[in-house]
């Protein structure tokens, strides 16, 4: 699962976890799952802060995010050799690379998130081997999962189908199922979001114009 925000947060729930390699990896952390028996390892990094920088950089701070998604749309994948390496917080190497005197903002953007789709890529590597297991689809909350050229892109450099819950902002709704659980309306967590019906849209690994497939 990929909490999309400010930050990104991804988590599993595995029945094993290696917390040997915690260390190993800047931005790592491990939780209790609520189910005995099970953990609930992850990683976070900075990304849609990546994307309010760009914004306030080559924009203004009130542009629709709409208005830059459209521009970074019409340039085609891959910002023609535009890339952004997006750690803006660690590495000294931080900035867009293959900049002409043809790259427009919509290649800046576009590049920024490529360059954060790529970041997710390493992390879930990072992940696998830490939870000892292999992502077959990759479900997506959060604000991120608002912008349709972002998470197509996830889908195209992951290899995997994203899964976007159509109610983006889950925390108060997962809070409130454990309330029911904890005044015993509800036998267990399990049952109390059994209780809740989502619906999800799918986007497929593919080239461009995203394929969106409710369920």
């Amino acid at each position: 699962m990929l909490s999309s925000g400010t930050w990104e947060i991804l988590m599993v729930r595995s029945a094993q976890v290696d917390t040997s390699l915690l260390c190993d990896y800047s931005g790592s952390t491990c939780e209790l799952d609520s189910q005995p028996g099970r953990y609930n390892p992850g990683m976070q990094w900075l990304a849609s802060g990546v994307l309010e920088w760009v914004r306030k950089l080559l924009w203004s701070a009130d542009t629709p995010w709409q208005t830059l998604i459209d521009e970074a749309q019409a340039i085609p994948p891959g910002a023609q050799g535009v890339r952004m390496q997006c750690d803006l917080l660690a590495s000294q190497h931080a900035g867009w690379q293959g900049v002409t005197l043809n790259t427009t903002r919509g290649h800046f953007y576009r590049a920024a998130l490529e360059g954060l789709s790529d970041q997710l890529a390493q992390h879930l590597q990072t992940l696998e081997k830490i939870g000892g297991f292999r992502a077959k689809e990759l479900l997506l909350v959060g604000g991120g999962s608002r912008n349709a050229l972002w998470n197509q892109i996830k889908a195209n450099r992951l290899g995997i189908p994203i899964k976007v819950l159509d109610d983006a902002e889950t925390t108060v709704a997962g809070a409130a199922m454990f309330g029911w659980y904890g005044v015993g309306e509800f036998s267990s967590p399990e049952q109390a979001r059994a209780q809740v019906a989502y619906r999800y849209r799918y986007f497929w690994p593919q080239t461009e114009p995203e394929l969106i497939e409710e369920a």
